[in-house]
Parts: C-alpha cells; structure tokens; sequence
C-alpha cells in the first residue's frame, strides 16, 4: 500500500479587532499523506500586492488584504455593506412590481386617500373595474399596503442611518460593525 502525498494548501484564521474573521492562505503549501485541517487541494493565484487569496468554503477569492486596511477604509466598507442591507430590504418590500408600476404608487395613494375622504378619482375607478373590486375596496386596499411600505421603508432608512452614524463615529476598528468577506468580494472599498 503506498502512502501518496498531496500537496495542500492552508489557510489561517485572521480576526479583526472587531470580531470579523477571514480565512486567508497562509502563503506556504504543505505537502502531506492526509488533509490537514484548514486546508485544501486546490491552489489560489498569486495574490498581488496588497491584496489576499480568502477560502470562502467552496474555494479561493482575492481581494484586498483587511489586514493592511485603515479605519478610513474599513469604515468605507462597513458603510457599504449597510446599503446594501438597506437595498436588499427595499427590494424586498417591492419584489414583483415593475419599475413603472412603483412610480404610481404615490399617486395612488393620494388619489385612494381623496375616495377615502368622499371624491372620486377616475385612476382608482378605472382600476377597481380592472380588477373586479369596488372603487372603496381598492382605495383602502391602495392606502393599507402604502402605509406598510411606508413604516417598513421608513424602518429600513432608520436603520442604515444609524448604522451610517455609528460608523462614522468608530474612533477605533472595535467600533466598526463585523465585516463579511462578501463585502470585500462585492467590491464595496
């Protein structure tokens, strides 16, 4: 039975002082019988300057070094990574709609609101015929569903400006919310 050798190459855990970690090649391979832990087959590119091969569990990404980042840089990023929160909740809340179709939607509302309060508006009946619903219905219908996506968006806006503040504020990297490798791979710095 012979004991063939592969070679393997390791990545080590780095973390931040705020709590954000990164599997990052270690820079030497090794060559052994059996898998080491925190290793794997395949070999990353040579990284270039500045930048580090990062395992992401399904293989190697290359992206700039956290490990030589500033506050300045890392707080860019951070910030970056909480508008994309931000638009990923906001196309949520307005998945299955078309572009055209949400920019009616403030008009809708005032026109449901001017029913609701006793007028008449031709968008709303010609809408409620289209569907099979009375002029009423589809009028609180219009101004229950804005008044959710209003708090919802409002909620979503809250909390990508607290987060922006908060980060602005980070005198040190222990300020700075966990970064994702993500965050590096979308490009965000």
């Amino acid at each position: 039975m012979s004991n063939t050798t592969v070679t393997y190459y390791p990545y080590v855990e780095v973390k931040l002082a705020n709590g954000s970690a990164f599997n990052i090649y270690s820079g030497t391979p090794v060559t052994a019988s059996a898998q080491p832990a925190s290793a794997v087959k395949w070999k990353p590119r040579d990284a270039n300057a500045g930048y580090a091969s990062y395992y992401d569990g399904t293989g190697w990404v290359q992206r700039i070094d956290v490990r030589t980042l500033t506050l300045a840089q890392l707080q860019k990023l951070c910030i970056g990574m909480a508008q994309q929160s931000y638009e990923s909740a906001m196309d949520e809340l307005t998945t299955g709609y078309t572009p055209s179709e949400k920019q009616s939607w403030a008009h809708q509302m005032t026109e449901a609101t001017l029913v609701l309060s006793g007028g008449e508006s031709a968008l709303i009946s010609t809408l409620a015929q289209a569907r099979g619903q009375t002029v009423m219905s589809l009028a609180q219908k219009i101004v229950s569903k804005g008044t959710t996506l209003s708090s919802a968006s409002t909620a979503a806006l809250a909390t990508l400006q607290k987060a922006r503040t908060q980060i602005n504020a980070a005198t040190s990297i222990e300020g700075l919310p966990v970064l994702t490798l993500d965050a590096l791979r979308n490009g965000l710095l």
